[in-house]
């Protein structure tokens, strides 16, 4: 499944794809390439195309960010990208302007600052930090799970469960008295980090983002972690057939076995399967929730298949660091955890579907 672009974002595709392909050296570690891809980002004002024009972006398409994030994928450039601009940026982007705010943004679109979000969509419903609103303020409490992008992040934006049910949004400063972050490293490539708050935040300090805006911007991270999945399934499709092509047993190159003829056409399936749940995650406009869901679920089962086969055609030295496929399988493998998990997704998609009552209007349910 393919999508037709128009010649704006076919010239912003091939430029990120440049882009991707000129940082991505197989010589050198993939996080000095995802450095250096991230320092063209920077360059390019890349970080803009996720927020408003009048936040200082420029409003990229869906698409366009579709072609970041597959491009990224494609090379193994993980860099914060996806949490600290596709995720903390945009929440912020979506509160009502404020100089301090246009700030923030500015400093991060110019690669000056990072803001991470110490945040989660809809689909975790146990989120630990609470927030319970005192005299000029709001104390925030709880130990919450890993999140990506904030070892460096000056700023943060967390997100609290309020004593009525509902869900609120505060920026903090990240050396915050009270706030203890302890980081580590992930099969993904890059550090996660803990955060165990106990602090007091004045009430200015509460972002007015609506339920409907945050679902939104985390809808939109988790088709653009998709596409990046996606582009990683398609380097290993590629390289592994590459690889059976040239080596050869009993005589004969590997491709020419029936059974890893299958394997191929295998794999291939569901890069096609996942490519096409992406796409429609990301041009979704009816239940998007459902949408975004449906393609975390089949993009993990995909990604799961296509990096076990990867490594199992490319046999032992699949999972040595002479080549990129260990890299790639550390990077799917990771993603059946980021951003919720499919047994999380399968409960929310199950959820969206069922509440608003649209299974009513079936002539099959009805």
């Amino acid at each position: 499944m393919r999508l037709r672009r128009n010649e704006e974002e076919l010239g912003l595709r091939e430029g990120i794809a440049k882009l991707a392909a000129g940082a991505t050296d197989i010589s050198r570690p993939a996080a000095q390439n995802a450095s250096v891809f991230w320092s063209g980002l920077v360059e390019g004002g890349w970080l803009g195309i996720a927020l408003p024009e009048e936040r200082g972006g420029f409003a990229g398409s869906a698409t366009d960010i579709a072609s970041v994030m597959e491009a990224a994928g494609h090379g193994a450039l993980i860099t914060h990208f996806l949490p600290n601009v596709l995720i903390a940026a945009r929440l912020l982007a979506w509160a009502p302007e404020c100089h301090e705010y246009h700030d923030i943004l500015a400093a991060i679109i110019a690669g000056e600052s990072a803001l991470a979000a110490v945040a989660t969509g809809d689909w975790d419903e146990s989120w630990p930090i609470t927030a319970r609103e005192e005299a000029g303020g709001w104390s925030l409490t709880g130990t919450a799970p890993p999140v990506y992008g904030a070892e460096h992040a000056e700023n943060l934006v967390i997100q609290a469960r309020l004593a009525d049910g509902g869900v609120g949004y505060f920026l903090a400063a990240s050396r915050t008295p009270g706030i203890v972050a302890r980081s580590f490293p992930t099969l993904r490539g890059v550090p996660a980090t803990s955060f165990t708050f106990d602090i007091t935040v004045p009430a200015s300090a509460r972002l007015d983002i609506s339920a409907a805006a945050a679902s939104a911007v985390f809808n939109q991270a988790l088709a653009g972690a998709c596409w990046e999945a996606v582009g990683a399934m398609d380097y290993l499709l590629r390289t592994t057939a590459e690889y059976v092509a040239m080596r050869h047993q009993f005589g004969k190159p590997l491709s020419s076995f029936q059974v890893v003829q299958h394997r191929l056409a295998e794999m291939s399936a569901q890069c096609e399967i996942a490519r096409a749940a992406a796409l429609l995650a990301s041009l979704a406009t009816g239940n998007v929730a459902r949408a975004t869901s449906h393609a975390k679920i089949v993009t993990s089962k995909a990604a799961r298949q296509v990096s076990q086969n990867a490594v199992q055609l490319h046999g032992g030295m699949g999972v040595t660091e002479e080549l990129a496929v260990g890299t790639y399988f550390r990077l799917l493998t990771s993603f059946d955890a980021l951003l919720g998990t499919p047994e999380q997704h399968l409960a929310r998609s199950w959820k969206v579907a069922i509440e608003p009552g649209d299974f009513r209007k079936s002539a099959v349910l009805g």
